[in-house]
This record gives structure tokens, C-alpha cells and sequence, in this order.
């Protein structure tokens, strides 16, 4: 036996040789196809999260628009409140110097004495005092 062994050595080295390149290159198809397979999968995955990305920035910009939008109509309602404001006090203020001035006509005027005078001076003065 040992006198085959040391005559087929040559042989049997080749065929140990060439069984291990068989089972290597068997590992290398399997590696291979096993990162196919994950390469396939991390594309799908890529395409979703891609048109995930795509809706929220959709998303994101139609809210910008929306706040943006919002923001103007925000500084007319105010231009516009502040407008109102300036044009009440004005109102105001010149209703006020009216009344003052009504005031102090009225403050300065005299009625006469008696009753029958003072009902003169109050039918004279009727429709301004009305509008009081």
C-alpha cells in the first residue's frame, strides 16, 4: 500500500488539487449569487426610500408655499389693522374737537331769563342739541 501511495501521489494530489478549485469556485457562485441577490434587494429598497424622499420633499415644499402664503396675508392683516387704527384715531380725534368746540360754544352761551326765554333758547338750539 504505502508503494501506491508513493507511486500515485501525483495523481491523487491533482485530483485533490482540482477537487478544491471545484469546491472554492462552488463558494465564489454562492458568494456571487448570494450578492446578487442582496444587491437586488438594496436596489428595490433604494427606489422606495428614493420616492420617499421625492413625496416629502413634495411635501415640504408645499408647506413652505403654505407658510409663505400665510406669512403675507398675515403682514396685509396687519398693514390693513394698522390702517384701520390710524384712520379711527383720526375719526376720533376729529370728533372729539367737534364736541369740544360744540362744548364751549354751548358752555359760552347765555340763556336768557324766565321761562318763556329759556324755551326760546331750547327751540333754537333743538336740532343741535338733538343730534347729541
Amino acid at each position: 500500500m504505502p508503494l501506491l501511495i508513493g507511486s500515485m501521489w501525483k495523481p491523487l494530489a491533482l485530483i485533490a488539487l482540482v477537487g478544491a478549485l471545484v469546491g472554492y469556485r462552488a463558494l465564489l457562485v454562492h458568494q456571487r449569487d448570494a450578492a446578487r441577490r442582496q444587491s437586488v434587494a438594496l436596489e428595490a429598497e433604494l427606489a422606495g426610500l428614493s420616492a420617499t424622499n421625492q413625496a416629502m420633499k413634495a411635501a415640504v415644499e408645499h408647506q413652505n408655499a403654505a407658510l409663505t402664503d400665510l406669512t403675507a396675508r398675515a403682514a396685509a392683516a396687519t398693514q390693513a389693522a394698522a390702517a384701520r387704527a390710524v384712520a379711527a384715531a383720526r375719526s376720533g380725534a376729529q370728533i372729539e374737537q367737534q364736541a369740544a368746540a360744540q362744548a364751549a360754544a354751548l358752555s359760552r352761551t347765555t340763556v336768557p331769563d324766565g321761562c318763556m326765554g329759556a324755551i326760546a333758547w331750547g327751540d333754537a338750539q333743538g336740532p343741535e342739541l338733538g343730534r347729541w
